[in-house]
């Protein structure tokens, strides 16, 4: 008698990134899409892609409702989502992308979230290394801008022309745009 066992073997395992948002960059209105590369992709239709999103003031994470605390019977204090709203579009180019919507609501203003990727491979292994996610600051905070010279009075030329600009931290002062109008 001949005993057969027939199984599926998958290595290495899937390696995944994001590329949007974008790393480091600050935001005025929640992503629409969260999207990145993979590789060893060779069972599309099988292989897929978990995604987290972390508000990192609190450790708090995206379960598909709300931001809230990870549950200690997890495994890993880390939340994965469904990944039924994860795409892979096609094994020749390497891209996935979420739309999973998070509410505006749901997100702080002033916050940073990191979005962090992990491939799944076709017999169930993990991503374990080469975790590396991308961080935005949602930031709905305006900055302040003032002219401090000349007063508020009428001149016929300008020696000078002063002021100052700031933004609430963690907010980024990206440029200050001054508009000087003729009222005659």
């Amino acid at each position: 008698t001949i005993w057969r066992k027939n199984f599926y073997y998958s290595a290495p395992f899937p390696n995944t990134w994001v590329n949007a948002p974008v790393n480091n960059s600050y935001v005025k209105t929640k992503p629409q899409v969260v999207s990145g590369g993979a590789t060893k992709f060779t069972y599309s239709n099988t292989s897929s892609v978990k995604v987290s999103v972390e508000r990192k003031s609190d450790g708090y994470y995206w379960y598909g409702s709300s931001f809230s605390a990870p549950g200690f019977l997890q495994a890993a204090p880390r939340a994965y989502l469904n990944t039924s709203n994860v795409s892979v579009l096609g094994d020749s180019s390497l891209y996935w992308e979420w739309t999973q919507d998070i509410s505006t609501s749901a997100w702080t203003d002033g916050a940073s979230y990191y979005f962090l990727s992990k491939g799944i491979g076709a017999a169930g292994e993990e991503q374990a290394i080469d975790l590396v996610g991308n961080t935005v600051v949602y930031d709905l905070t305006l900055p302040a801008a003032a002219v401090t010279v000349p007063g508020p009075y009428s001149y016929q030329a300008l020696a000078q022309l002063s002021g100052n600009a700031s933004d609430t931290s963690p907010g980024l002062l990206d440029r200050n745009d001054i508009t000087i109008q003729d009222l005659t």
